[in-house]
């Protein structure tokens, strides 16, 4: 699982029914970070390469631009619950090889495996957080992510799948009359 601590700052919330605490809440995540460490290295169709980096691992780098799609609850206390889908589009996608000779980690090589990746990836969100603020400010939370979609496209083994834990900080990118609620 990978654990990422982020800060966006585009989201908005919608009130859903007057005098409820139900809301629409939607962001955006610019260049993700997602991937893995400690995979077991592959062939590289390089003997050297191979060679050098048989007892080594990779580390691999993906980079999303991620819409999350979520209902949310919030309480008096400003507490909220939410949960709903996420939608990524892949921008960079890489494995680092590694392996030691003299120090940790120093010989590397940069494979771009971004071809070999699925493009798109969808997947489940929920978490906790709390709203600074009433109306609109700042948001802390905790969120989990679990992805529906193979990393690697077919034909490829060890293809996996994403489950990622989120800590962010949000700050929303404005404030309007039409948002603050929908006719009953």
């Amino acid at each position: 699982m990978n654990f990422i601590l982020t800060i966006h700052s585009l989201y908005f919330d919608i009130l859903l029914k007057k005098n409820s605490n139900l809301y629409f809440h939607a962001g955006l995540l610019l260049k993700s970070p997602l991937g893995g460490e400690g995979l077991d290295t592959y062939s590289l169709d390089n003997p050297g390469l191979d060679t050098m980096f048989s007892d080594g691992h990779i580390q691999r780098k993906l980079r999303y631009i991620n819409a999350q799609i979520l209902v949310r609850y919030k309480f008096k206390n400003l507490l909220f619950f939410e949960i709903g889908p996420m939608l990524g589009v892949l921008v960079k996608a890489a494995d680092e090889f590694y392996n030691t000779v003299n120090e940790k980690n120093d010989i590397s090589y940069k494979n771009n495996i971004y071809k070999q990746c699925n493009w798109f990836d969808v997947g489940g969100m929920g978490g906790i957080g709390y709203h600074f603020m009433k109306g609109t400010g700042i948001n802390l939370g905790l969120r989990y992510y679990y992805g529906f979609m193979n990393i690697l496209t077919n034909g490829y083994s060890n293809s996996g799948q994403y489950n990622t834990l989120y800590v962010y900080l949000s700050i929303p990118i404005g404030t309007r009359e039409e948002s603050k609620a929908k006719k009953s």
